[in-house]
């Protein structure tokens, strides 16, 4: 599975399948669409987890997988040393990044603002390279 859906040399995504869910059935966070469409089921969210860990040469590098996943054992499973950070992330409408929770177990929270940022930077379009 390492090496699969590679976006750059900075970012990996381990599963490609999707993880769908209404905002009336996640109990992770209620989003911020209006009641009535939460009841009715008609916005979907797209929630994974998350690790922001640390590479050799020190720069922040982001992992997203599965919510069936735990972060502990993905992390177990990296070659890092250092997690800076861990959490959920949806991706938005808009093509942002909401990132929000933690791990108790890691004793980590995600920092929202900086944790966004650097998703948002892994998926930046970049040239074509020959």
């Amino acid at each position: 599975m390492p090496g699969e859906g590679q976006g750059s040399d900075t970012f990996l995504l381990l599963d490609k399948e999707p993880a769908f869910h209404s905002l009336t059935a996640n109990p992770i966070q209620g989003g911020g669409a209006s009641p009535p469409a939460r009841r009715l089921g008609l916005l979907r969210r797209y929630v994974m987890k998350y690790l922001i860990v640390e590479d050799f040469s020190g720069q922040a590098v982001p992992f997203i997988f599965p919510r069936r996943v735990d972060h502990v054992d993905m992390f177990e499973q990296l070659p890092y040393g250092k997690v800076l950070s861990a959490g959920y992330v949806e991706l938005q409408p808009d093509g942002t990044f909401d990132c929000y929770g933690g791990n108790a177990e890691l004793q980590l929270k995600a920092d929202p603002q900086k944790d966004s940022a650097l998703l948002k930077e892994a998926f930046r379009k970049r040239p074509d390279h020959h």
